[in-house]
């Protein structure tokens, strides 16, 4: 079987997009897996990451909607969003808010970085793409453990 050749930024969109599959799928992580870079997460989370709930289908649209938000710099968006309680569909619980609070900045940051280790070939294009796959891809793989 031959395989035809894939294009670079869309063979890494491909990847980045899985990465981020496999590591909300296995959310919350176990305290020992986590490099706490930010102080401040680190204060508010060490310690309490087993609270958090498994994610589903719902809240990773969520997740991801507001993480193509805020890639987008639409923070009045975010805003009205999370004012209006339009998030209580997907955050469930006490402990989903935390959840979202937690992971929102962290893929952000996540997409951030692969782009920069991508050295200029993944563009804001390329993080809303990897953004929606996941999306997809979650809900996908959700049908199919049902």
């Amino acid at each position: 079987m031959e395989t035809k050749p894939v294009a670079g930024d869309v063979a890494i969109v491909d990847l980045v997009a899985r990465e981020l599959v496999e590591v909300l799928e296995a959310f919350p992580p176990a305290e020992t897996d986590v490099d706490w870079t930010d102080e401040r997460l680190a204060a508010r989370y060490r310690g309490r990451l087993h609270t958090l709930p498994r994610l589903d289908s719902s809240f990773v649209r969520l997740l991801c909607r507001v993480v193509r938000l805020d890639l987008e710099h639409e923070t009045e968006q975010i805003d009205w969003l999370l004012r209006n309680d339009h998030h209580k569909g997907a955050c469930l619980t006490t402990a989903h808010e935390q959840a979202l609070q937690l992971l929102w900045p962290v893929v952000v940051e996540h997409l951030y970085q692969r782009k920069d280790d991508c050295r200029g070939i993944l563009k804001r294009a390329h993080l809303l793409q990897i953004v929606d796959k996941v999306a997809e891809r979650f809900g996908r793989r959700a049908l199919l453990q049902t």
